[in-house]
């Protein structure tokens, strides 16, 4: 078993994403009373009534906005490492001389950094993402689209 955590400081992207009802299909026993109904079966046959596993339309919350997608037409140069609570958080994917927001260890003599102006960081994130960020505003709705500079932490 392992576990994965990583922290990145600097300028990030939230976008809020409203929720939407989907219909989606699944191969389940069609009968309502069975108790393997609405359950996911890979079987020709329900193990508990014996029934033809049929195709069975429901419906399902989800994002109206596929993060998934959003990330195809920047071509990854944005990263979606949270999306969920109704928010998309997008950070860089990619490294420049005109937008070098490294917190690597090894490139710090003391070990650590302390951010002297985050809104140069900030505007110089905007100015090197200025196509990504026009697509998500396109996507999200330019309302719900913001860039922010914190600290982003994940773990799984």
């Amino acid at each position: 078993m392992s576990i994965d955590y990583s922290i990145y400081i600097g300028p990030f992207v939230r976008c809020k994403v409203e929720k939407k009802e989907v219909e989606k299909e699944r191969r389940t026993c069609p009968h309502k009373n069975c108790r393997n109904h609405d359950k996911r079966i890979s079987t020709a046959f329900c193990s508990f009534c014996g029934s033809k596993i049929e195709e069975v339309k429901y419906k399902e919350e989800a994002d109206a906005v596929n993060w998934g997608e959003v990330s195809e037409k920047i071509k990854d140069t944005l990263v979606c490492p949270i999306h969920k609570n109704g928010e998309h958080i997008w950070i860089g994917n990619r490294i420049d001389d005109q937008c070098h927001l490294s917190y690597d260890p090894t490139e710090l003599e003391s070990g650590y950094d302390v951010c002297q102006d985050w809104m140069s960081e900030v505007r110089s994130f905007v100015a090197f993402y200025v196509e990504e960020i026009r697509v998500l505003r396109q996507e999200y709705g330019e309302t719900d689209v913001v860039v922010l500079w914190g600290i982003i932490h994940t773990g799984s």
